[in-house]
């Protein structure tokens, strides 16, 4: 059994499914993982590995300060669970903060990327591994991915020697701070969470709406929202939410005319037809 936080990435969602091991989400809040739920999780379900992205969550964006960090891997270590951190969003924090893996490396697997911070086609990922476990995990990368592609990685390494990965994950962190600004200018009287330099904003609902409805009406506008849905791990009623994504589109003007519109659905009641109650 695996835990992870109760929003969290669809991908890993999936993952789970594919692979068949058994995901347990861990109540969060605007920092992501509640301490105090990991211990009790822990002292229940004996968990193997916790699943954790500290750094700008998908899709709450929540983000762990130091003393979380400190909190939540002094519950792993002493419940000797596994950590598998998520740090893909790490280079969009400026300053940045220590890897939970930087506490506990001995139990802990720090991944990470360049994907997010410099450009899409640019697959580097990287993976810390702890002392000792390394035999366990080269086979199974083998079987899974063969090889990387060493093309892919010479320019990784050229960037990052030369500080151009540092470059390019400062324009990008400038490029999102200027849509986070766009998104709380037009959103502002809406409840939201997101970073400073995030990729997304989590935004609440007026009572009006619910998410699935507000979700087909926004993609008969031809808007693309995401409900919570798709980044619960339970099956519970999912939060009166919307994840507005601010990086797919490249032209930012195209951008404030889709919140803009996106704001007139908000700020009105849902057609008549989606109001009936069956």
């Amino acid at each position: 059994l695996v835990l992870t936080e109760a929003l969290t990435d669809h991908g890993l969602i999936a993952l789970s499914r594919t692979l068949g091991f058994q995901l347990r989400g861990i109540a969060i809040d605007a920092e992501g993982i509640v301490p105090e739920a990991l211990e009790l999780a822990c002292q229940r379900y004996k968990p193997r590995a916790l699943y954790l992205t500290p750094t700008q969550l998908n899709p709450t964006g929540a983000t762990m300060s130091e003393a979380r960090r400190d909190a939540v891997a002094e519950v792993l270590a002493r419940h000797r669970v596994w950590l598998i951190e998520d740090d893909v969003h790490a280079l969009l924090e400026a300053p940045g903060f220590t890897p939970v893996t930087a506490r506990i490396p001995q139990q802990s697997f720090h991944i990470t990327s360049l994907t997010k911070v410099t450009v899409p086609g640019l697959r580097a990922g990287y993976l810390t591994v702890p002392r000792g476990q390394l035999h366990h995990v080269l086979p199974r990368m083998r079987a899974t991915t063969w090889m990387a592609t060493p093309l892919i990685f010479e320019i990784a390494d050229r960037w990052l020697a030369d500080g151009h990965v540092e470059t390019l994950a400062t324009e990008q962190r400038a490029l999102l701070a200027e849509r986070q600004q766009l998104a709380r200018r037009l959103l502002g009287h809406h409840t939201l969470e997101s970073r400073p330099t995030s990729l997304h904003v989590w935004v609440s609902l007026p009572d009006a709406w619910r998410a699935e409805e507000l979700q087909q009406q926004a993609e008969q506008e031809g808007l693309a929202i995401t409900t919570a849905v798709p980044f619960m791990v339970e099956r519970t009623p999912p939060p009166r939410r919307i994840r507005i994504s601010l990086g797919a589109e490249q032209d930012i003007r195209r951008l404030e005319e889709g919140l803009e519109r996106l704001v007139v659905l908000l700020d009105e009641a849902p057609p008549p037809m989606m109001q009936i109650v069956y």
